[in-house]
């Protein structure tokens, strides 16, 4: 299937005015566009980033998908070494679990046909940044990751007309009912003791 070329034209000058920005929040589209199959579009592309990915910090990190990312970690593997520079610069401080393994994959292909020897060194160099970021990703997760409960919550409360539940084990308003802004009385609140 041909694609107009009114298309392309139309989508390159998009590329165009993104690459023109010097804001990184458009690293996101620009790593999008290298999939792209104009290879104009994708010329622009890579000239951006090689020029953008470096200035990139932890706290960028949200800028890019998931997606974004695998593009980002598949240009690794790709012929231009100005940009795989430029990535493996970024991923030591945008990297996650899936750049450690592509980083490591790097290093570790030596075998690789056409792997220039600055940009393995530059793998190495940034395996350890990167692997210190995805441990401390890992262990932000574990603090937020919510601990399961060792009993159900109904294990835990009871009606207040419970027999067996002393009256003092009860809130202060223990016969009150809600009233509706109109005056009207509502249901009882329901009273709930804690028992332990």
């Amino acid at each position: 299937m041909k694609i107009p070329r009114f298309f392309l034209r139309k989508r390159t000058a998009r590329f165009a005015q993104l690459a023109q920005r010097d804001d990184i929040r458009v690293v996101g589209p620009l790593a999008e566009a290298l999939r792209s199959w104009d290879s104009e579009s994708q010329q622009i592309a890579e000239a951006a980033l090689i020029r953008l990915l470096p200035r990139l910090r932890a706290e960028h990190d949200v800028l890019l998908t998931p997606d974004q990312r695998k593009i980002l970690h598949r240009a690794l593997r790709g012929k231009n070494e100005p940009l795989a520079m430029a990535i493996l610069r970024a991923l030591k401080h945008i990297g996650d679990s899936e750049s450690l393994i592509c980083v490591t994959r790097m290093v570790y292909e030596r075998s690789r046909s056409g792997i220039d020897s600055r940009l393995q060194e530059a793998a190495i160099e940034s395996l350890p940044l990167l692997r210190e970021r995805v441990e401390e990703q890992k262990a932000v997760a574990t603090l937020l990751r919510a601990s399961e409960p060792t009993r159900l919550p109904d294990e835990h409360l009871r009606p207040s007309d419970a027999p067996g539940v002393p009256m003092s084990s009860l809130r202060d308003s223990e016969t009150s009912t809600v009233s509706a802004s109109d005056g009207s009385r509502l249901a009882p609140k329901l009273q709930f003791a804690c028992t332990f």
